[in-house]
């Protein structure tokens, strides 16, 4: 049988800790870290004999990546004064400083694709966006609005929607790139971004549990 390692918080800890700001941190980080890479697994592991189909599967979940990312980012900001009293400060202040820059940049990737993803196209399906982006649509041509392989609605693919958002994403931060390749540089910019915050989020965590104010057990 496979041995894990686990930590545990004694029981006897508990009560004092219910209000500790640290232990609700490490909570926060925690979630954040556990989503981000349960959202990059599903990405990775999209598999179907139709590509279609499997491009459209990563393509939402991309969507969802970014949106977690951006929370991910604003989440770490909140806490940057406890994080600079961290001993470990030292290696990861300007990973930190690199994050809280994005955010307050306008510029930014965080601000320019991040939240726009977040706020604009993926929790709130905004309207008012969507329907600007319509216009930069080549009318001359019919609009392919439905993709299938059979009459059936549960195998279709309502391709005008995605084709809007994809629009929308590589008008966004103007760049030399455009259309697939300006996706394909969000995509891989989104999952570095994200690779980078759950190591420095792992390296936080590691320092607040080992802290000898939780009282920890380590059993194998």
């Amino acid at each position: 049988m496979r041995k894990y390692v686990q930590v545990f918080i004694k029981k006897e800890c508990l009560n004092e800790l219910k209000n500790n700001n640290d232990l609700l941190i490490l909570i926060q980080l925690s979630r954040i870290v556990n989503s981000l890479r349960s959202s990059l697994r599903s990405y990775m592991a999209v598999e179907n004999e139709d590509i279609v189909i499997k491009t459209k599967d990563r393509f939402d979940i991309i969507l969802i990546h970014g949106s977690l990312l951006y929370e991910a980012i604003k989440a770490l900001s909140k806490h940057a004064n406890r994080f600079c009293s961290l001993k470990i400060w030292d290696n990861i202040s300007e990973e930190c400083k690199g994050f809280n820059k994005q955010l307050g940049d306008k510029k930014s990737f965080t601000n320019t694709i991040l939240y726009k993803i977040r706020n604009k196209l993926f929790f709130h399906f905004d309207y008012s966006e969507l329907s600007d982006t319509f216009q930069y649509f080549d009318l001359k041509e019919d609009i392919r609005f439905i993709i299938a392989k059979t009459e059936k609605n549960s195998d279709c693919i309502y391709s005008f929607a995605d084709d809007l958002v994809l629009t929308y994403l590589t008008i966004l931060n103007d760049t030399s790139t455009q259309g697939f390749e300006k996706l394909e540089v969000i995509q891989k910019t989104i999952i570095e971004m994200s690779g980078r915050i759950c190591k420095l989020c792992d390296k936080i965590l590691k320092e607040l549990i080992e802290e000898k104010s939780y009282k920890v057990k380590k059993e194998i």
